[in-house]
């Protein structure tokens, strides 16, 4: 390892180091799939609601 002038680093201050990146590219490969999940639970939360309707509306007929 080369010499470096100051403190030294501890594993503890690397792994910090290293957590805005990692928590950079999370976002960066799961935001997509975050965004698919939620516009399928839109669509379900639709069907849902419209099935809600269908059935009352037949309730009465």
């Amino acid at each position: 390892m080369p010499k470096t002038k100051g403190t030294p680093l501890t594993l503890e201050m690397f792994v910090e180091s290293l957590l805005p990146r990692t928590e950079e590219m999370f976002e960066e490969k799961f935001s997509k799939y975050r965004d698919e999940v939620l516009g399928f639970k839109q669509e379900v939360l639709g069907e849902i609601e419209k099935l809600r309707e269908e059935s009352s509306v037949s309730a009465y007929q």
